[in-house]
């Protein structure tokens, strides 16, 4: 099943995908940080840090699951761009926070998204470099 959706990670239709996918997270993203901000108790420290890591890792991932990957894998090129695409839009986020009422901008929050992103445009390079390496390594069967 892991080797056969690699195949279909080249497929302009599973691209496509993912790129609906990543619009629509990016819009579900920029939809919250619309919402005036309520007073809520943190469950732990730097809570948000880790709430906007994570949002902005999935859309890092998404981004670069709608991107060709070049013959079997991503070029670094690449991720970076996804990165860039990623850090642009949560700095544009946090400037649409600061005219919300109750929210706030935040160069901390910029760094959260930025390293959320990264992670998450790596992890996908990663995830199409490891079934690549998995799918061209010889089978039992092909040693018979």
């Amino acid at each position: 099943m892991l080797l056969t959706s690699y195949t279909t990670m080249q497929k302009p239709v599973l691209r496509f995908l993912f790129l609906l996918l990543a619009l629509s997270w990016a819009g579900a993203l920029y939809y919250l940080s619309a919402q005036p901000g309520i007073d809520k108790p943190d469950l732990f420290i730097h809570q948000d840090k880790i709430l906007h890591f994570v949002a902005f890792g999935l859309l890092g991932f998404l981004t670069m699951g709608a991107i060709r990957a070049r013959g079997q894998i991503y070029r670094n090129w690449q991720v970076w761009l996804v990165v860039l695409l990623v850090g642009l839009y949560g700095i544009v986020d946090e400037f649409h926070q600061y005219f919300v009422p109750g929210r706030d901008a935040s160069i901390y929050d910029i760094a959260a998204d930025m390293a959320g992103g990264i992670m998450g445009a790596w992890a996908m390079y990663y995830l199409v470099k490891t079934l690549s390496r998995l799918r061209s390594a010889p089978t039992a069967d092909d040693q018979l």
